[in-house]
């Protein structure tokens, strides 16, 4: 085998490898949020098999590009490889094949950029990787050697067949929501009938019921007009008595019986 068929089976390999790898990549992101995807694994693994699925099919485009130009069966130049314009083969639909694979390109370089882009811009162009897959296949229904053939022409049928499916699906059903969300939203919510609570009833006297029920209509601060009354004070203790000078015996009374007088005590306070 010499180079030329080389780099020809090489070409044709990478193109179709491309092509598949472009075709997983596209269901693996929409079905990133899906119940059977959810069960497979994490939500870090999910989002790096569709990374690793876009940047192995960025990588096959790639070498499919190189091997052409390689092969001097059909002389590319780089200029014919890189931008669309006339060229030595079918140069239309090798045009679509070229914007496809720039369009790959911004697609894979601003997935990684989203924490610095604005929400709406960054789904603007992710939603170019349809046209990525529009662009791939026509390129290759229309340029391709082996089109013609029946297993390729399974290959386009069955791809574009999966991808308008779950396309059509994200766009009539709106975004898969998480599978729990989906679960709780979808499960009844049970509430159990909590009986009003009764009024107790409590016996009271008819006085404090009465004075309890009986409704407040005005409540008026009347004013004091009659001073409170002095407190009554303490009776008087009793003026005590004259003392009565003792009597002092003179010489008369010498030999007679002494008698004093003591002042009367006073036992009433």
């Amino acid at each position: 085998m010499g180079n030329a068929s080389f780099w020809w089976i090489t070409a044709r390999a990478s193109g179709v490898a491309g092509y598949l790898l472009l075709t997983a990549s596209m269901v693996a992101g929409v079905f990133l949020h899906s119940r059977l995807m959810q069960r497979m694994a994490s939500p870090v693994a999910r989002m790096e098999w569709h990374k690793m699925l876009a940047i192995l099919g960025l990588a096959l485009v790639g070498l499919h590009g190189v091997a052409l130009y390689m092969d001097k069966f059909i002389p590319f130049t780089w200029a014919q490889m890189i931008l669309p314009q006339p060229g030595p083969y079918r140069a239309l639909w090798v045009g679509f094949g070229i914007v496809a694979m720039w369009l790959m390109i911004l697609v894979s370089v601003t997935a990684g950029l989203r924490k610095h882009m604005k929400a709406s811009t960054w789904k603007g162009i992710h939603f170019a990787s349809y046209a990525v897959f529009l662009a791939a296949t026509v390129h290759g229904l229309m340029s391709g050697t082996d089109s013609g053939l029946p297993w390729m022409l399974g290959i386009y049928i069955l791809s574009t067949a999966l991808v308008v499916g779950v396309a059509a699906r994200r766009f009539l059903s709106g975004p898969n929501a998480p599978l729990k969300r989906r679960r709780a939203a979808r499960r009844p919510v049970h509430v159990e009938h909590v009986p009003a609570p009764q009024p107790v009833h409590v016996d009271m006297p008819e006085s404090v019921t009465a004075v309890v029920h009986e409704p407040v209509t005005q409540v008026v601060a009347e004013p004091v007009t009659q001073a409170r009354p002095p407190a009554q004070a303490a009776d008087p203790l009793p003026p005590l008595q004259p003392r009565h000078p003792a009597h002092v015996p003179n010489d008369d009374d010498m030999g007679a019986t002494q008698v004093f007088e003591m002042p009367s005590v006073v036992t009433d306070r």
